[in-house]
């Protein structure tokens, strides 16, 4: 995740959603609302939305309350 977020802001988001995209499996809601800024980033705003809201829902049901309050 450390290299995405790099990637965004050397202001090569799509490098970085690829990368983010092989993450999503094995890291799961926390990946996903790292997916969200990136395509927010890329203004794919409609997608980026979805993914908020899909990290989220799975975070309050796992109980995160610490990925809850990074959110931006």
């Amino acid at each position: 995740m450390k290299l995405a977020f790099a990637l965004v802001h050397q202001g090569r988001a799509s490098s970085a959603l690829r990368e983010v995209d092989r993450a999503v499996p094995s890291l799961g809601a926390r990946a996903r609302g790292q997916r969200a800024v990136i395509l927010y980033h890329l203004g794919r705003l409609d997608d980026a939305f979805a993914d908020y809201q899909s990290a989220e829902r799975a975070l309050r049901r796992g109980g995160d309350k610490l990925a809850l309050q990074r959110r931006p």
